[in-house]
């Protein structure tokens, strides 16, 4: 019939209606036969006579195969459920897991890059550098820590060089879009100054100097001056 479920899937067609089409005998569907046969449906196309149908159906060794499967079957898919509940709580302790451990990892850099501390150290030796070593000392009472250097694999540790780069290119992003922010209708003078670094390389660092509306202002006294550094560009050319 094409009036009933089509999967077993899909729950029984059981229509709950006032009246039934009825049979020149003037018998008709009740729907009081679906109270004590779940498995039965209704179907204009095929209506099965209460008197012998039902107990006949019942009684076969078809219906009783089949109902066996569809238990069993229920089961499974109950089962089956459980285990991707278990698996999307898994999968979300392990993405919370893995942010905590980046926010430690991101602190540690932060902290390096206040103090204007080197992350690799002034000299190449048996140590890994500052960053490293920080994290290291930091593990040996942080379980969380420790977890990054036992637990993450070679190339999803997020301790490498590359890595380290990327998180502080990130992180100064993150502060030029909160100096513009502050920048907002302000009067700003920008400075440029060169300077050789280590390596003899001409550097222009850049710094940008402005006074804060009373309204931006973070503290009580108005007219403060404010300087940021944001940062040292390589000069190649000095033909300017």
């Amino acid at each position: 019939p094409n009036d009933i479920s089509k999967s077993c899937n899909d729950a029984p067609v059981q229509k709950k209606l006032a009246t039934y089409p009825a049979n020149q005998q003037n018998r008709s569907f009740q729907s009081t036969w679906f109270n004590d046969r779940i498995w039965l449906e209704y179907s204009l196309e095929k209506a099965l006579d209460k008197g012998s149908g039902f107990i006949k159906h019942a009684s076969s060794q078809a219906h009783i195969i089949a109902t066996k499967n569809y238990l069993a079957y229920k089961q499974q898919q109950g089962a089956n459920s459980n285990v991707l509940k278990q698996l999307d709580s898994c999968r979300a302790i392990q993405i919370r897991r893995n942010r905590d451990r980046m926010t430690k990892i991101c602190s540690t850099l932060r902290f390096l890059a206040r103090q204007m501390i080197g992350f690799r150290g002034h000299e190449e030796n048996e140590k890994c550098g500052n960053f490293l070593e920080i994290l290291r000392c930091a593990s040996e009472t942080d379980p969380l820590i420790k977890s990054i250097f036992e637990d993450s694999t070679g190339n999803a540790s997020y301790l490498s060089h590359d890595i380290q780069y990327e998180l502080i290119h990130i992180m100064s992003n993150e502060i030029r879009e909160e100096i513009s922010f502050m920048l907002n209708n302000n009067k700003y003078a920008l400075m440029a100054d060169e300077c050789r670094d280590i390596s003899g390389t001409q550097q222009l660092s850049i710094v940008i100097r402005f006074v804060p509306n009373s309204n931006n202002s973070t503290t009580d006294k108005k007219h403060v001056v404010k300087e940021y550094f944001l940062g040292f560009i390589p000069l190649e050319k000095f033909d300017a």
